[in-house]
């Protein structure tokens, strides 16, 4: 009778799988907590614009906190108060201020949207431009010559109404 081999490379079928699969595990984790790190200074900043707004208005539920830039870093905070009303702050690096009445951004995509039919609105954030709070539209569409641009809306939060020039970005 014939001796069968005993094959001891079957256990490196399973080895390399598994060193993959833990490679992967463990990518993942480094991936999760690298951003985990890289987010944690805007959390903290979000949480002291949270204080500063509710120095303000005493909000129950905060809701939203957007960040915007232009002539200045300013956040806008919204939630609303014990009685139940939303309520919007602005938070800017030296003063607070409440708003009581304010456009939403729907009301401007639509107000944009109905200007240029053609427009793709591809992001509105609140800033402070000029003393104002304003939304701030980011908007591709064709210009007068047909070529297509990304341009800078502004709009008034309290009114929702046009203001100052349309910036066009240059194309490449």
């Amino acid at each position: 009778m014939q001796r069968r081999r005993v094959r001891r490379r079957s256990h490196w079928k399973w080895l390399i799988p598994v060193l993959v699969l833990l490679f992967l595990v463990g990518l993942f984790f480094a991936t999760y907590q690298y951003v985990q790190y890289i987010n944690k200074d805007e959390r903290v900043k979000e949480a002291e614009i949270i204080k500063r707004a509710n120095e303000a208005v005493k909000l129950v539920n905060v809701t939203e906190v957007e960040k915007g830039v232009w002539d200045q870093v300013v956040y806008m905070v919204r939630g609303t108060d014990e009685h139940g009303k939303e309520q919007t702050v602005w938070v800017l690096p030296d003063k607070v201020t409440p708003m009581a009445e304010s456009t939403s951004k729907e009301t401007i995509q639509a107000q944009i949207e109905a200007q240029y039919p053609d427009a793709d609105v591809i992001r509105i954030t609140p800033a402070f431009k000029d003393d104002q709070y304003v939304w701030q539209a980011l908007v591709k569409r064709k210009d007068e010559q047909g070529v297509v641009h990304y341009f800078y809306h502004f709009y008034s939060f309290a009114n929702g109404s046009s203001i100052g020039d349309v910036y066009t970005l240059p194309n490449k």
